[in-house]
């Protein structure tokens, strides 16, 4: 293992988070687990249930006064306006991350992504799917800050599997398997997430992941 981090996780009770909590916290690294209900974090190893709201830059930037890297795992959802939370919650972390001088890593969305061709994605979805275009302006308000970001895309499809440490990274394409199919596990997108918190290889970019 590489030295051990000191990781704010934000939004480690969801789908993604929890997943990236265990996945941290069996490598050694310590975790504090920020929720609004932490009794859903996952509480094994070096993992802290804290309580907390993405949308508190103050209160993260306190919190992040001893870690060594930020990451959110929230998304737009559950209070009726995507576009906005997801622009207080960049901004939010953003402000936390410039107050601590830490690195930022956030969950993105693969709506932010290109087609193999170079067209946008997000122009192939129906206008009535919000949170892809909620996160593409959070992604743009990383690309304006001053902060060390980095933009994490997961494959079209990401849900709990298997974890199989094996797939495929890039940057800001779309990866599709022999089927024309993309997806990743919930389990092997944690991998390749800590894996850029052990070795950072990009750095104030997108990056995404498929099979």
């Amino acid at each position: 293992m590489s030295d051990k981090r000191n990781i704010l996780l934000i939004g480690a009770s969801g789908m993604i988070g929890s997943r990236i909590a265990v996945e941290a916290a069996a490598r050694g690294h310590d975790v504090v687990g920020v929720a609004r209900n932490p009794d859903r974090v996952p509480g094994a190893g070096t993992i802290t249930p804290v309580k907390g709201d993405v949308s508190d830059g103050a209160a993260l930037a306190a919190l992040a006064r001893d870690a060594d890297v930020i990451v959110s795992a929230v998304s737009p959802r559950g209070e009726g306006d995507p576009m906005a939370q997801a622009r207080s919650t960049a901004m939010a972390l953003v402000e936390a991350a410039s107050a601590s001088g830490k690195r930022l890593i956030m969950v993105g969305g693969a709506g932010s992504l290109s087609l193999p061709d170079g067209s946008a994605l997000i122009d192939q979805l129906p206008d009535t799917l919000l949170e892809p275009r909620a996160m593409l302006a959070a992604l743009d308000i990383l690309r304006r800050s001053d902060v060390d970001w980095t933009f994490f895309s997961p494959a079209a499809t990401i849900e709990p599997g298997e974890r199989t440490t094996h797939y495929r990274l890039g940057t800001t394409t779309l990866i599709s398997d022999a089927e024309g199919q993309s997806r990743i596990s919930a389990e092997d997108y944690a991998h390749a997430l800590v894996d850029e918190i052990e070795e950072p290889r990009h750095i104030r970019a997108q990056m995404t992941i498929g099979y």
